[in-house]
């Protein structure tokens, strides 16, 4: 079986790990005030506390982090010409890889959303229905969505976008 890979979009995930970043700063500068009310002045063992509780406050962001692209890293894509698979990387101290096959017949609409940053980045989501059962398969921060798309549509056998020509 030939398997092509749908490339994801990098940009996708620098966008997120940023949010994360700010979002776990932001909590942890706010439970660093609430725990030590640095409002008054520090004196050395309160010092040394504070330096302890950053220094457990940047381990676990790394383990986080590192969670976060593990995660991120572990769901793949591919595409056949009959079918369209998702790999997904179990959670867990020895992890393994689960796959879904889809097949391409199946497939009774795509809808690609996209965020302001995503359109600027030429990134977005497809979801997919699939008959029967209207079961629905979303494709994350998918690389230029709109090639996917056509070339779903085309594979199935559905005009969906119309190519622009000049007059």
């Amino acid at each position: 079986m030939d398997k092509t890979p749908i490339p994801k979009s990098q940009k996708a995930f620098e966008y997120k790990f940023k949010v994360f970043t700010i979002a776990y700063g932001a909590l942890g500068l706010f439970v660093t005030i609430m725990i030590f009310n640095l409002s008054r002045s520090l004196n050395i063992d309160e010092f040394i506390d504070l330096l302890l509780a950053t220094i457990v406050l940047l381990g676990l962001y790394l383990i986080f982090a590192t969670s976060f692209w593990y995660q991120w890293q572990g769901t793949k894509y591919y595409i056949t010409p009959h079918a369209l698979i998702v790999k997904n990387r179990t959670k867990g101290l020895f992890p393994s890889y689960s796959e879904q096959i889809y097949t391409l017949n199946n497939i009774s609409s795509a809808n690609i959303t996209k965020s302001g940053y995503a359109e600027r980045n030429n990134y977005g989501d497809i979801t997919l229905t699939l008959q029967p059962g209207n079961q629905q398969v979303i494709l994350s921060d998918i690389d230029n969505p709109q090639t996917l798309s056509s070339n779903l549509s085309k594979s199935i056998g559905i005009t969906t976008m119309r190519e622009k020509s000049s007059i």
